[in-house]
């Protein structure tokens, strides 16, 4: 599955580096050791970690670079982790309202060498956007979480300009143009060409 994965991002454009394949095998290795003792991912299998692994990179192409990153809602680290791994970030704050997870990602983090990048919160995200006070995140990213207006204008309030938000999820109907003139955004579904890994939602505020 992994091979798999790996030629699918490659007919995107998305190359990844084999120390940072190597990076992605030691993740593997973490979670597996933590979701014994903590419920961090529904993943029963490698091929299943692999296939998040991909969905979590796809976007990488257009996100590479960013100052500031935040991920809603991290749990067992997906799309974080392999974003971190992948990608090239100033800082990172991982959202994780439980406090069990958030001890596991934080030490899983520390094992992959992220720790100087990333750190891990355990506020709620109304909490954490009424404490940024004038900071701006050039990424943020959403997984698991329906697609709704007041969580987009929640984000939008601490999205720089040239920013991105990803959700990894399609778009919900109803949805519709006024909306997203209204808020101050582009929105575009993105999917792969050959349907090898899910797609994902790009916001854009330029």
């Amino acid at each position: 599955m992994r091979g798999r994965v790996e030629r699918a991002l490659a007919r995107v454009g998305v190359e990844i580096k084999p120390e940072n394949w190597e990076a992605l095998e030691r993740y593997w290795r973490e979670l597996g050791d933590w979701k014994e003792r903590v419920a961090l991912t529904g993943i029963t299998d490698e091929d299943g970690f692999w296939k998040l692994v991909g969905e979590s990179l796809l976007p990488l192409g257009e996100i590479d670079t960013f100052t500031t990153y935040l991920d809603v809602g991290s749990g067992g680290g997906f799309p974080a982790l392999p974003l971190l791994i992948c990608g090239r970030f100033s800082s990172a704050v991982l959202l994780e309202p439980s406090e069990r997870r958030a001890y596991a990602l934080q030490r899983m983090i520390k094992a992959l060498g992220l720790a100087e990048t990333a750190q891990v919160r355990t506020q709620d995200l109304e909490m954490f956007v009424n404490m940024q006070d004038a900071a701006k995140m050039g990424l943020i990213t959403v997984k698991g979480i329906k697609v709704r207006k007041k969580l987009v204008k929640l984000l939008i309030k601490i999205l720089a300009t040239g920013g991105r938000i990803i959700y990894y999820r399609e778009i919900l109907e109803g949805w519709e143009e006024s909306l997203y003139v209204e808020l101050g955004v582009q929105v575009r579904q993105v999917n792969h060409p050959r349907g090898e890994i899910r797609g994902y939602l790009l916001i854009k505020r330029e």
